[in-house]
């Protein structure tokens, strides 16, 4: 096989950064036309399958499983799956590591020809996509294994033909088994936080607008002593407040029209609004280097009031802290804010396609029709309800026609939720599968994480942002070229601008030297690989 290994690190980082507005995901959900628990289709019992069928797997061993397992083969899930299916995997696991490590095994992998039956990665980032993979003949072309063999996963391609487009390549074929989160709730679980107690001390409501924001800070700053009122890094910001300027950070459609934030307007007025809050005390000074320890820090020992936060990992875990030492600390979510009340933002929507946790079948495989059929059990009924809550007695129960966790994850003395969960099924992570919305509906206990997932995914009917397109290997290449050196520049002149290091008299100045590294040129491409998605 002929392949070259290009800088795909540095590719995968741009193109994902570039791909996908608003929001960390934290935890993704299922199919919008179907309810809680249940799955796309109904097979005809097919399983267990005959044969005592093996096949091998290569995955990353997910974090939430790395704390009580060395291999997925020790977890329930795969034991309740194997047993269901009667097929057999060996997984194939690679060392731990950062995501560039990861990158660098795979293609030492997909370099060697010594492919396992199935890899699952993240695949939408990978340089050239699926279909060079097939063309380099690494992996096969599934419209035809699925037309024949996987009946669950091909109605609901035909009940749901947007999503069909997302996974397809631009020529049409499938070359994945994908992971889709279906529920808007599901798909924006980060978002603004704000400390609901001193709203209420000082007889605020949530703001949804910039002023309000405004009034809120000087609020917590003046009345509350807050340090930082709000408390968050460069990025925070950006996912909190820029879109009420109608840009985006990176790239965006605008009718279908690709821009760069930075470029637009809109992004003046953004960086002007940081600047005046930074000079006012109004946003944590220490913006350039805040981590997750330092946020955590603030948030829970009031030296800050607000920021952007995960409902999961954040909201929760920040309630319990705060009450520890002060009854009445409370958060409270909104949403992301405009500019005038009323309006909701435009560039927050996502993608039931998300990046990760997708499959292939390689050429290596000698049992594809065995393979196919094994993957297309989860997106049937009975593979929806072991995916995505486990085995029925055991991780959950019905409770009014809802498959409901049982105390045995939801109150495990030793692991978290999500940690005992994953022991039993796959909702916390990813995979092959359609991700239920009554996973993280029950993962978030508290009232004020469920509220969090409505506020967050409010948004305008008309929202837009870029589509999971995908970049041929000449594309990837050229515009990696081109963003390199635009991104440091970018990120370089925001800081500058907000700590008043340079005069926002130099905004016009800055974004012409950005078109002037470019820009045309990267637009140019995207623009081509969105109008290659709408052709699909």
């Amino acid at each position: 096989m002929k392949r070259t290994v290009i800088a795909v690190i540095l590719i995968v980082a741009l193109c994902a950064g570039a791909a996908f507005g608003t929001g960390k995901k934290e935890a993704t959900g299922a199919s919008p036309s179907q309810p809680s628990g249940t799955a796309p289709s109904t097979a005809p019992k097919t399983y267990p399958l005959p044969g005592n069928k093996t096949f091998t797997y290569w995955v990353v061993l997910p974090a939430n499983v790395t704390t009580y397992a060395k291999d997925l083969n020790e977890i329930e899930f795969y034991k309740s799956l194997e047993k269901a299916t009667g097929v057999k995997i060996v997984f194939q696991h690679p060392a731990s590591g950062t995501a560039a490590n990861v990158l660098e095994q795979l293609n030492i992998l997909l370099v060697s020809g010594d492919y396992p039956d199935m890899i699952h990665y993240d695949w939408p980032g990978y340089s050239g996509g699926t279909a060079k993979l097939a063309a380099d003949k690494v992996i096969i072309k599934l419209n035809e294994v699925i037309a024949k063999w996987m009946p669950n996963l091909n109605k609901y391609y035909t009940d749901n033909p947007s999503i069909a487009r997302q996974v397809k390549s631009d020529d049409g074929s499938f070359y994945l088994v994908p992971f889709i989160r279906g529920s808007d709730e599901l798909r924006f679980t980060s978002g603004p936080v704000l400390r609901a107690d001193w709203l209420k001390q000082n007889g605020l409501n949530p703001p949804e607008t910039i002023a309000e924001w405004e009034t809120v800070m000087q609020a917590f700053k003046s009345k509350n002593g807050a340090e930082a009122p709000f408390s968050g890094s460069m990025d925070h910001l950006q996912r909190v407040f820029v879109q009420a300027y109608e840009v985006l950070q990176a790239f965006y459609p605008d009718e279908k029209v690709i821009k760069f934030g930075p470029v637009e307007p809109g992004f003046k007025a953004y960086l002007t609004q940081l600047a005046a809050w930074y000079q006012k005390g109004l946003i944590d000074k220490n913006f350039m280097t805040v981590d997750r320890k330092y946020q955590d820090a603030v948030m829970t020992n009031n030296k800050a009031g607000a920021g952007y936060c995960a409902g999961g990992g954040q909201v929760g875990p920040y309630i319990i802290t705060g009450q520890k030492t002060n009854a009445d600390y409370d958060l409270v979510a909104t949403t992301f804010p405009t500019l005038t009340k009323g309006q909701k933002v435009k560039y927050i929507n996502s993608f039931e396609f998300t990046s990760n946790g997708h499959v292939v079948i390689t050429t290596k495989c000698k049992d594809v029709e065995g393979a196919a059929k094994w993957l297309d059990y989860a997106y049937g009924t009975e593979g929806n309800l072991l995916f995505n809550f486990g085995t029925l007695g055991v991780s959950y129960t019905m409770v009014n026609g809802a498959p409901t966790y049982t105390d045995l994850v939801m109150k495990d003395p030793k692991l978290s939720i999500a940690q005992a969960i994953s022991n039993y099924c796959l909702a916390p992570m990813n995979g092959p599968f359609i991700q239920d919305v009554g996973y993280i509906q029950q993962y978030y206990t508290m009232p004020q994480q469920k509220a969090a997932l409505k506020k967050w995914s409010t948004k305008d009917a008309s929202t837009s942002i870029e589509p999971p397109v995908t970049l041929t290997t000449q594309e990837a290449s050229d515009f990696a070229k081109i963003m390199i050196d635009i991104n440091t520049y970018v990120d370089e002149m925001k800081a500058k601008f907000v700590l008043g290091t340079e005069p926002l008299s130099n905004l016009d100045k800055f974004q012409a030297t950005v078109r002037s590294m470019g820009i045309d040129k990267a637009l140019a491409i995207r623009q081509a690989a969105l109008d290659r998605y709408y052709k699909r």
